[in-house]
């Protein structure tokens, strides 16, 4: 009986924890490429950029946003891409996403 507990605990905090990091992976693609390989932590997701390339491979939904995006671009520079699972930033978001970092180009005002 307290077998049959303990598993179904594992099962249940497992299955709570799993929608978290539903699509985990996350991709961004540099303007300009980090001088060597390195690991940072920003917007919430540990992150390894080599050349122009990021990846955080184990990261919660919430990471794919603008203010982690932004994150992610104070530390290592522009951002031309940010994608994960079938979801991509458009041009408009990454401006926002890039906005006040040295030669990129001032957001779109909304109407």
């Amino acid at each position: 009986m307290k077998l049959s507990v303990l598993a179904l605990s594992a099962i249940l905090a497992t299955a709570i924890a799993v929608p978290a990091f539903a699509d985990s992976s996350i991709q961004a693609t540099l303007a300009k490429p980090v001088p060597a390989k390195t690991k940072l932590v920003a917007g919430g997701a540990v992150w390894v950029c080599e050349g122009t390339a990021c990846l955080a491979a184990q990261a919660p939904d919430n990471v794919l946003s603008t203010s982690s995006c932004r994150a992610l671009a104070k530390s290592v520079g522009q951002i031309t891409a940010y994608a994960g699972g079938r979801r991509s930033f458009t041009a408009e978001v990454l401006s926002r996403c890039n906005a006040g970092l040295p030669g990129a180009a001032a957001p779109k005002a909304s109407r």
